[in-house]
């Protein structure tokens, strides 16, 4: 009976060592875990991953065992500029960005010098009355142009010979809705924020009082467009401030819009005042040269600039889009010519046209990778439907775009491309087209949107206008030599 009492004892005792050993190797396993998958999720930190061993020696005490990590400090990444990067077509693209816009804009010097001589007389005179309205197609350089000769009278104020002035900017485009036009202005002319009703009334105190103290300020509103009301009310006030004795404010307003000062009402037109100025779109020549003055001694074929130039004239004139095509067509080109990965020549430095042993010619821009690169960025679905047009409906297009030219307005009546649309039928010898089917035409392309209808309270007939890009429309009637033919899409450079 005590034998096996003892042997009862020596059995439970061994059970209870075993469980205890087997929670304390389950505890270091638990914590292990746990640490580590904190450590991983967080990703700020590596663990070494070894074996755990106890801070506390087991024979001198009981207690749960601590494991041993180490943690190491975060590794930072490297950012990569790619303003920096060696290979040549990435700092052709860096050149080519339209955020790379240079110090002097060629092929603007008469636009510059004259709005330079105008903000120059307005601050010295106080800048009472004074305004300017600037029109032209997108992409002619309007706004860059402004800029250049901020920073230029900022230079001469720096040098003691302007003046000192404050400058503010206003995209209309970028604001709720017109009237957020107020608040934006007060908040940039005083750092403080009020809601638009409150911040007209503040605007109106301040240019109403004299202020010797006050700088002459400079109001540039881009798209002034965006700001139109039904009563015109904002772009009055904005234009009606200047007028004050004591205003010492210069408003330029920029707009894409030519006929935007006829568009107002005769009250806002004897604010705005008679100071004009347009910006013609460029032709190829200009094009080439605002490239050239760029890249310098290019990896473009000087027939892929050309080309490029030449596209871009015929269409619109916008710089923009001749930056975007030459910036993609390097990006075609360096995908042609680099090594496949994981060869020797794609290891080497490829800051030398000849680092992977191709050719200098082999390595250049060509015509073939602008013909890619425009069909890469512009083949929307807008111009496949534009391709997909029957004859009629495509000389129509066509009227549509060379009545618009031809006035410079956003729309025009159905009537006046009507009457195009029957002497361009003539012409070509095409039956003659009634307008009943004219406007079955027209309602086509307005149902598939590629044209827009607005009606007047007073006309049947509607002002139709655009509703995709000119140079959609080219690029999608190119290969119709009437269309072609039509929109002068061949022409010789200007």
């Amino acid at each position: 009976s005590i034998f096996n009492n003892a042997e009862e004892l020596h059995q439970a005792k061994l059970q209870h060592e075993d469980e205890e050993k087997s929670s304390e190797e389950e505890s270091e396993e638990t914590m292990f875990f746990c640490q580590h998958r904190f450590i991983k999720d967080s990703k700020m930190f590596q663990i070494l991953k070894r074996p755990l061993t106890p801070l506390i020696d087991s024979s001198q005490s009981s207690s749960k065992r601590v494991p041993s990590f180490t943690i190491s400090s975060p590794t930072k990444r490297r950012r990569v500029d790619p303003t920096k990067r060696t290979s040549v077509y990435a700092k052709a693209c860096a050149k080519l960005q339209l955020s790379a816009v240079p110090d002097e804009l060629p092929c603007r010097e008469k636009q510059r010098d004259e709005i330079m001589n105008f903000l120059k007389h307005s601050i010295g005179s106080g800048g009472s009355g004074s305004g300017l309205y600037i029109s032209g197609m997108p992409g002619t350089g309007k706004t860059a142009t402004v800029h250049q000769v901020v920073r230029e009278l900022h230079q001469l104020t720096e040098d003691g010979d302007l003046p000192s002035f404050d400058y503010v900017e206003i995209n209309a485009m970028k604001l709720p809705n017109p009237y957020h036009a107020y608040s934006d202005l007060w908040r940039k002319l005083t750092g403080k924020h009020a809601a638009p009703t409150r911040a007209c009334q503040l605007l109106g105190e301040r240019f109403q009082k004299a202020n010797s103290s006050r700088e002459c300020c400079i109001l540039l509103i881009d798209e002034m467009d965006f700001l139109l009301t039904q009563k015109q009310t904002v772009i009055y006030n904005l234009l009606d401030w200047p007028t004050r004795p004591h205003a010492r404010l210069i408003v330029i307003c920029i707009a894409n819009t030519m006929d935007l000062p006829e568009r107002l009402s005769l009250r806002v037109q004897s604010r705005l005042g008679l100071r004009r100025m347009v910006f013609s779109p460029y032709n190829q020549k200009e094009l080439r040269e605002i490239i050239h003055a760029r890249l310098g001694n290019s990896i473009f074929e000087p027939k892929a600039i050309e080309l490029c130039c030449r596209k871009v004239s015929n269409v619109s004139g916008d710089v923009r889009r001749a930056l975007q095509i030459s910036r993609r067509a390097a990006e075609i080109r360096e995908e042609k010519n680099r090594p496949p990965k994981g060869s020797k020549a794609r290891r080497t430095s490829r800051s030398s046209l000849s680092s992977s042993g191709q050719t200098k010619e082999s390595r250049l821009v060509t015509m073939h990778d602008i013909e890619e690169a425009v069909f890469s960025l512009f083949d929307s679905p807008s111009i496949a439907f534009i391709r997909a047009l029957r004859k009629y409906e495509r000389v129509f297009l066509c009227c549509v775009v060379l009545q618009l030219r031809q006035l410079r307005l956003e729309e025009a009546p159905f009537e006046d491309i009507f009457d195009r649309f029957t002497t361009t039928c003539q012409s070509k010898g095409f039956q003659t087209i009634t307008s009943r089917v004219a406007r079955d035409i027209a309602t086509g392309l307005e149902q598939i949107r590629l044209i827009l209808f607005r009606y007047h309270d007073v006309d049947r007939n509607p002002s139709i206008r655009l509703n995709v890009q000119e140079d959609d429309i080219c690029l999608g009637l190119d290969n119709d030599s009437i269309c072609a033919n039509l929109l002068d899409l061949n022409r010789a450079e200007d």
